[in-house]
């Protein structure tokens, strides 16, 4: 059991050895906020890393504590990398919001019990979700998902959207793909002007083909070939063939 000790003859300057459970640990000034178990029970105070080589402490670390001054210790070991089960507690969360806080004073995180609201704000810098043999869900049961950016890349394998309703306004649509296929019981476009090239266009309908238009132009480089069983050409005024030769029947 770690106890406060006596001085004694072996070691007459310390008044406290034993073990503790980092709090929390600052990287830059090499200092932790530590938690002691006496004999009147539990003391936080300050400890100050003395092991050079020793990698950055985590919350949670167990770890040996000794010095002459209860309130400024010494961490002069490391015991595990996790403390025993008694040192996590449950954080209970009632009136007031829960803030995350850096050095500038800039707010990065912030939970609202009022509002059951949560709030993560990065002023500088970047916000990187990483996961090496796993996924990353972002789901949203009863509400919605909005995503504001200047500029959105997406860059994957396999893309699936599955939605009832999907809706896009933009100014310009550019898309370069080797195969595009679209499925739809009714497929509707609106445009002021639409300009398609391709070197074959192939048109398949099973019953009808009705185009309605205020001029038609067609421009064919080589031969015009229609075929039908029976076709119809009506003209309210003027019909007019124009050919170095015509052959009828």
């Amino acid at each position: 059991m770690e106890r406060m000790v006596e001085e004694s003859a072996v070691m007459p300057a310390i008044k406290y050895f034993g073990a503790a459970t980092v709090l929390s640990y600052e990287d830059d000034e090499k200092t932790a906020v530590i938690e002691l178990k006496t004999e009147t029970g539990k003391f936080n105070t300050l400890g100050k890393l003395a092991i050079p080589n020793l990698a950055s402490l985590k919350t949670g670390d167990f770890v040996l504590a000794a010095g002459n001054d209860i309130n400024s210790l010494y961490i002069i070991g490391l015991i595990s990398h996790s403390g025993p089960d008694d040192t996590i507690e449950k954080v209970i969360v009632k009136d007031k919001p829960i803030q995350l806080i850096n050095k500038k004073g800039e707010l990065i995180f912030e939970y609202d019990p009022k509002t059951n609201g949560s709030r993560v704000n990065i002023q500088h810098g970047g916000l990187d979700f990483i996961t090496h043999n796993g996924n990353i869900n972002f789901i949203s049961k009863r509400g919605k998902i909005k995503m504001n950016s200047v500029e959105l890349d997406i860059t994957n394998k396999h893309t699936s959207i599955k939605s009832e309703h999907l809706n896009y306004i933009g100014d310009k649509v550019s898309a370069t793909m080797k195969r595009s296929r679209i499925i739809a019981g009714r497929l509707e476009y609106i445009a002021n002007d639409i300009i398609c090239k391709t070197k074959n266009l192939y048109n398949s309908v099973d019953e009808l083909a009705q185009l309605k238009a205020g001029r038609i132009r067609t421009l064919i480089k080589s031969t015009l070939h229609i075929k039908a069983k029976n076709s119809y050409l009506i003209s309210e005024e003027d019909f007019k063939i124009n050919g170095d030769k015509i052959h009828l029947g």
